[in-house]
């Protein structure tokens, strides 16, 4: 009995030490345990089989990348919204995937994709809680990533669901088997871009390998050379042929490629026509040196860079190099198109040139005939566009994530695309469309189309025929200039706005058929100013609004003041896109207007300063009188009406309900000729017709 007891004591004590030395044990591991933000190490699974030649993987039931998804489609918008009309966003925590054998089967992250997580840990769109997210973002790097178990990896996340609502980012290929993940790719093409599903971005600046220079030194009015091409590699028969054809064509080609004993940097292989380029290569032979450039700085010193499109990732990574230098890009395009980044922000046909190999066009005389201020246009777009979306990986991930937020919340979202397109300045040499409204008034049409010959930079007139019951006379008018008529359904006074396909220019000159006091110089001058304030209504007849303190409303005064607010469509220039934002109004505004016959200048004079965070418009030239041709108008002219001032006023406080404010900015200024009523000879005027009463 005693050495039971004995027994059981000491087994007792026993028992003691082993539970306090399982506490200090489990106290130490807590203690010495890795950190959040190190790497977990996860053993993954399925396990690759090895041979000599290649490398095979057993899938774990990964769907295969699905062709036909959109927007409606394959995005779970039942999840987005939970706090709010903005997307929310949940990063993965960063995981080491290894395999049997400890392998590590993803490279370490880049850089480049940890300053895009961390911009994105920092943004309003990231949320802690994966339950509040919309959107998912791996924290794997597969920007530069062509291994084959990246799939498989991604597989293996917790809320993978086959990929929906997930952001697959990379620089080099569309990985294929990603399921119903979004890409955020460099590499697309045509073929392979799912438009309103996918986002198209830049190369990211690590892989160009380029840092940037002072945007003076992109401007630079003079480069060296005209055309300018770098391969990477070996070209297909048909871009070969391209690019010898432009090297024997003109002198001002120099072709590039990478230098076998000079890493980084480039050697002219070809250069003009084909004397000049055996004399090259006899300096070659002789001066080996003087053909290698610095690249892709080499690329500030041409006008135009070209590019093959749908020639493998290089196509992807030269565009990027031209624009970041201030190059054109010319792209030539055979069967297959890449998409260039964020097409739903950048109106790249505005500083591209594209040619379909298929027709055989003539590169170089198209090349020339672009003039100096029109390539100088281009350049400071491409400068501006490289700064905005795609200067940096923070700039480039801030911009997916706008635009995958207004396509999930359309309705809170501003047409962003449309108002990058309308830049503060404009090129003059494109000229602009005179849209000229009308009811049934011949004769004041005819005087009023034959005014407008005489203006230099009208390339176009457009006719809005608003009498559905009577067929528009014909002939209008003898004209030099292209003549279209439209003839509307109805007549409706927001007619005059919308934009005809038939407008081919950014300027619009809207027009009452009853304005016949202009002279073709405050016509042309009104376009040069416009030119210069391109985002704004710019015009001749303007207008103020004033709060009346006794009745506590807005009223619209016509009197002449030192201030005005509003320049009447009658007469004024606006940009063709303001024409599109017109009609994407709420329809009511519209038909408020078309039911009153009246207030349609007041709404887009409302329209362009809600867009432009309340720019004033710009009043130009002197003329205070602003009176229509009597004999035209005594009988049907709007404004002869008894109530028209007050039903106008009328309109500005019902828009200022509709656009929950008051938009309208106030201006002092105006704008007139540099030597306007200077005591010069006319002859030194540019403007002479200008302010005559």
């Amino acid at each position: 009995m005693s050495y039971t007891k004995s027994s059981c004591r000491g087994w007792s004590l026993w028992s003691k030490f082993s539970i306090v030395l399982l506490i200090v044990c489990a106290i130490w591991m807590y203690f010495t345990r890795k950190p959040d933000h190190d790497y977990d190490k996860r053993i993954f699974e399925p396990l690759l089989v090895r041979d000599t030649d290649h490398e095979e993987y057993v899938t774990t039931g990964l769907a295969v990348k699905t062709e036909h998804c959109t927007h409606w489609k394959c995005v779970d918008v039942y999840r987005c919204g939970r706090l709010g009309e903005k997307v929310t966003v949940y990063i993965y925590p960063i995981t080491r995937y290894v395999d049997e054998d400890g392998g590590q089967v993803v490279p370490e992250t880049s850089v480049e994709y940890m300053r895009m997580l961390d911009w994105l840990r920092r943004s309003p769109y990231f949320v802690a809680d994966p339950q509040m997210a919309c959107l998912f973002v791996p924290s794997v790097d597969t920007l530069g990533v062509q291994h084959a178990l990246a799939p498989e990896v991604l597989a293996n996340l917790a809320f993978w669901d086959e990929g929906t609502n997930h952001l697959v980012f990379n620089q080099l290929q569309a990985t294929q088997r990603t399921g119903f993940a979004m890409h955020v790719s460099a590499a697309l093409s045509d073929r392979t871009f799912r438009p309103g599903f996918d986002v198209a971005i830049p190369m990211m600046p690590y892989v160009t390998g380029y840092r940037i220079t002072d945007n003076k030194e992109k401007l630079r009015f003079s480069r060296a050379w005209q055309l300018v091409f770098s391969r990477w590699a070996e070209l297909p028969e048909w871009a070969e042929k391209v690019v010898l054809q432009l090297a024997r064509s003109s002198a001002g080609v120099i072709l590039l490629e990478p230098c076998t004993k000079h890493r980084g940097k480039r050697c002219v292989y070809s250069s003009g026509l084909a004397q000049q380029q055996q004399q090259q290569q006899q300096q070659q032979q002789q001066q080996k040196k003087h053909n290698i450039v610095e690249y892709p700085k080499a690329l500030e010193n041409a006008d135009f860079c070209l590019i093959l499109s749908g020639v493998g990732v290089e196509s992807a990574l030269v565009f990027t190099e031209a624009v970041s230098a201030g190059c054109i890009p010319v792209l030539v395009h055979n069967e297959e198109r890449m998409i260039l980044p964020f097409p739903e922000r950048i109106d790249w046909l505005e500083v591209t040139v594209h040619f379909n190999i298929k027709r055989k066009p003539d590169i170089i005389s198209h090349l020339e005939s672009f003039s100096a201020a029109e390539i100088r246009f281009r350049r400071e777009k491409l400068v501006s566009i490289y700064g905005k979306y795609m200067s940096s990986p923070v700039t480039i991930i801030s911009n997916v994530m706008d635009i995958l937020n207004d396509r999930i919340f359309a309705q809170r979202t501003a047409d962003t695309y449309a108002l990058d397109r309308i830049s503060q300045v404009s090129l003059k040499r494109r000229g602009f469309s005179a849209v000229i409204l009308t009811y049934n008034r011949p004769d004041s049409l005819r005087k009023l189309i034959s005014l407008l010959q005489s203006v230099p930079s009208l390339v176009k007139i457009i006719v809005v025929w608003n009498n559905p019951n009577l067929d528009p006379p014909t002939p209008l008018a003898k004209s030099v200039k292209p003549v279209t008529i439209i003839r509307s359904r109805e007549n409706k006074l927001t007619n005059r706005f919308y934009p005809y396909k038939e407008i081919e220019t950014e300027a619009v000159l809207s027009l009452d058929d009853d304005i016949l006091m202009l002279t073709p110089d405050e016509l042309e001058f009104g376009f040069q100013v416009w030119c210069e304030n391109s985002n704004k209504i710019v015009g001749f007849p303007s207008r103020l609004h004033v709060w009346d303190n006794q009745t506590k409303r807005w009223r619209y005064e016509s009197e002449w003041l030192n201030d005005i607010s509003m320049v009447l469509t009658g007469a004024a220039f606006y940009h063709v896109e303001y024409g599109r934002h017109f009609f994407k109004m709420p329809k009511y505004l519209r038909d408020y207007v078309d039911s009153k016959f009246n207030c349609e200048d007041i709404l887009m004079n409302f329209l362009v300063a809600n867009l432009t965070s309340g720019a004033p418009p710009v009043k130009v030239a002197p003329r205070k009188k602003f009176k229509p041709d009597t004999a035209a108008t005594a009988t049907n002219s709007l404004s002869a009406s008894l109530d028209h001032m007050q039903a106008r006023s009328e309109c500005i406080n019902e828009f200022v309900k509709a656009f929950d404010g008051m938009p309208l900015g106030i201006s002092q200024c105006r704008a007139d000729p540099v030597l306007f009523k200077d005591n010069l000879p006319l002859r030194l005027k540019r403007f002479n017709q200008v302010g005559i009463l």
